[in-house]
């Protein structure tokens, strides 16, 4: 009989047949295999001597640092965009009224007074 001391639990004593339960518990694990062409490929990987661009570039990008200035860069951005913003304008151009008053006085096709377009 063993005990087994932790500070979750108490003393607790274990029997053999306990034991064998989770040892037998096991039987059923299957090992692992990598996949097909696993070595071949790291092999190849480990003794190619020169990285091409996309190996470089990928590698400058991956870099926590990098990811976050950019990251930041994009907010700073965004933050000068938003508050250099001109305000909408509210009141009309005096020449946006003159428009405006040429085509109130102008003739619409469909003025049942004109019968004729």
């Amino acid at each position: 009989m063993f005990l087994v001391k932790s500070s979750v639990m108490v003393n607790k004593p274990f029997s053999e047949k306990n034991i064998q339960e989770a040892l037998n518990s096991l039987d059923g694990i299957k090992k692992t295999e990598p996949q097909p062409f696993f070595y071949t490929r790291l092999q190849a990987r480990i003794t190619r001597k020169e990285r091409n661009i996309w190996d470089n570039i990928t590698g400058v990008i991956a870099r926590p640092s990098v990811a976050i200035c950019s990251v930041l860069i994009v907010i700073l951005i965004n933050m000068a965009v938003v508050l250099n913003q001109t305000p909408i304008k509210i009141l009309p151009d005096q020449t946006d009224i003159a428009i405006l008053d040429e085509y109130k006085h102008s003739i619409s096709f469909y003025d049942l007074e004109n019968g004729r377009p």
